[in-house]
């Protein structure tokens, strides 16, 4: 950008276009709102069902090592 000054009808008309720009509606908001809740919430929901399923494995590895170590 430049330090020169705006031109006033340039400004005049900035100020004219960004006064006739749409506006998002409340609606929308709320849907895009909605959409990244649920994205954050499935990401979260995947990263535990990771977790559970890791840990899982893990326990059913320990008792099959547990079992075939005990004598009878």
């Amino acid at each position: 950008m430049s330090d020169e000054p705006m031109d006033p009808e340039i400004a005049a008309l900035a100020e004219q276009l960004d006064a006739q720009r749409p506006r998002p509606s409340n609606r929308l908001r709320r849907r895009v709102h909605g959409v990244l809740t649920t994205a954050l919430l499935q990401r979260a929901l995947r990263r535990r069902s990771v977790w559970l399923v890791a840990s899982g494995s893990l326990v059913m590895v320990v008792a099959a090592v547990l079992a075939t170590a005990t004598p009878n």
